[in-house]
């Protein structure tokens, strides 16, 4: 069963042509993450066993990535992702915040490694009172 989802025998699959165009848009994404510092200290029982799981899927992208990248890049993906779509339907216009100091703070985040499991504080953290010093 997926957390929200129904079994894994049931989900939904993508037409070819929108499955080549999605590796043709994340192509440089995942390659800009792959290029980034590996972590520097073990993953947790979990995220080993989510890169195991991811790995197959990351030998068919067009760089051949490893799992953890690919994980990088569900986690880069559905973080930001989800952050602009919440800005384009409005929901953040009555919050009285700067929907861009939270998409920049979030990038300071991830390249942080905070939420990722990666650990590779190559972010500067401005914004969020973490990061490099």
């Amino acid at each position: 069963m997926g957390l929200l989802s129904p079994a894994r025998g049931e989900t939904y699959v993508a037409p070819a042509g929108t499955v080549a165009l999605a590796g043709r848009i994340l192509a440089p994404f995942l390659a800009a993450l792959a290029a980034l510092p590996a972590a520097e200290s073990a993953a947790s029982p979990r995220l080993s066993a989510l890169d195991a799981q991811l790995a197959p899927r990351a030998q068919h992208t067009a760089q051949r990535v490893s799992g953890p990248v690919l994980r990088r890049g569900l986690v880069w993906w559905t973080r930001l992702h989800g952050l602009l779509s919440l800005e384009v339907a409005g929901h953040f216009g009555a919050m009285g915040f700067d929907p861009a100091l939270l998409y920049d703070t979030e990038v300071d985040a991830l390249l942080d490694g905070r939420g990722t499991g990666t650990g590779t504080g190559t972010g500067t953290g401005e914004g969020t009172g973490e990061g490099a010093p």
